[in-house]
C-alpha cells in the first residue's frame, strides 16, 4: 500500500510515496486505498468530497472523516455506501451535529460513527502537550512574540512558520 498525503506547508516525509497539492486530489484519489481527511471547513474544502469525487474512488476504498462533517455532503455519503461506490467509512463528525435520531448515516451500511472525540485527550502525554504550549503561547503572546500553531483564519489552516 502506498503513502501519499497533501501538505503545502512542508517537505514530504520519508515514509511517504508522494506529497501533493489540493488541484492533484482527482488525479489521485482513484489510486487511494484510503482517505483520511483532516481538512478544516473553508470555503474551498465545503462539499470537497462530492458523490463525483466517491466516484473517482476505488470500489474496495476507505473514506475517513475525522475533519469537519462539511466535507462530504450526507447525502452522498449514503449513496456511496448503498451503492457500493466505496468500500466503506468512518466518520467523527457530520454536516448536522448532533446527528438526528432519523438521519440515513445511522442505517448506511459499512460505516462506523464515533461521536465527535477524535479530538479529545486519550493519553495523558496529549493532555500535557496541549497544555505546555497553550502555557508557551501565553507568555509569548504577553511578551509580544510568535505563537506556536497559530491558526491563519483566512485559510483555516496553521500559518507557515508557527510551529
Amino acid at each position: 500500500m502506498s503513502v501519499r498525503a497533501f501538505w503545502s506547508f512542508m517537505e514530504k516525509p520519508e515514509y511517504l510515496e508522494g506529497v501533493y497539492q489540493m488541484n492533484a486530489l482527482e488525479e489521485v484519489l482513484p489510486d487511494a486505498d484510503i482517505v483520511v481527511c483532516t481538512l478544516p471547513e473553508t470555503t474551498e474544502t465545503y462539499h470537497l468530497l462530492d458523490e463525483r469525487k466517491l466516484r473517482l474512488m476505488k470500489p474496495e476504498a476507505v473514506l475517513i472523516n475525522i475533519g469537519r462533517g462539511s466535507l462530504i455532503p450526507t447525502q452522498d455519503l449514503i449513496r456511496g455506501l448503498e451503492e457500493n461506490i466505496i468500500a466503506g467509512a468512518a466518520i467523527d463528525v457530520a454536516e448536522q451535529e448532533p446527528l438526528p435520531e432519523d438521519s440515513g448515516l445511522w442505517k448506511a451500511a459499512n460505516l462506523i460513527i464515533t461521536p465527535h472525540v477524535a479530538g479529545n485527550y486519550h493519553t495523558r502525554d496529549i493532555l500535557d502537550k496541549a497544555v505546555k504550549i497553550a502555557g508557551e503561547n501565553l507568555r509569548a503572546f504577553l511578551e509580544g512574540k510568535a505563537l506556536r500553531n497559530e491558526v491563519d483564519f483566512t485559510t483555516g489552516y496553521r500559518k507557515q512558520g508557527s510551529d
